[in-house]
């Protein structure tokens, strides 16, 4: 399946292909909701953490942030839920390092 561009005007073969054209690297998304004791109230907020030059790396790190979470204890984090925590390209003009 193709993939457009706006921001080039181009079209690529894949997204595969657009990705490795056009983005500057891949960061990894942890999606997390915290419920306040006192009010209910649920907030919903991410973390990034990265730029990594490769996806490879960026899903190693979101391998490491699930583990640690299935490992931590309850009470280290009373009313917070790790909703998901995904791998992204990462679009834009900075060029991306490689961090573990």
């Amino acid at each position: 399946m193709e993939a457009y561009s706006p921001n080039t005007d181009t079209i690529y073969p894949s997204w595969d292909a657009l990705v490795s054209a056009e983005a500057h690297g891949f960061i990894t998304v942890a999606i997390l909701q915290h419920r306040h004791p006192k009010t209910g109230k649920t907030t919903t907020y991410a973390r990034a953490f990265g730029p990594f030059s490769e996806r490879r790396l960026a899903r190693n790190k979101a391998a490491v942030l699930r583990r640690r979470w299935k490992v931590s204890r309850d009470d280290e984090r009373p009313g917070l839920t790790l909703v998901k925590v995904a791998t992204e390209p990462l679009w834009g003009t900075v060029p991306a390092t490689t961090r573990t």
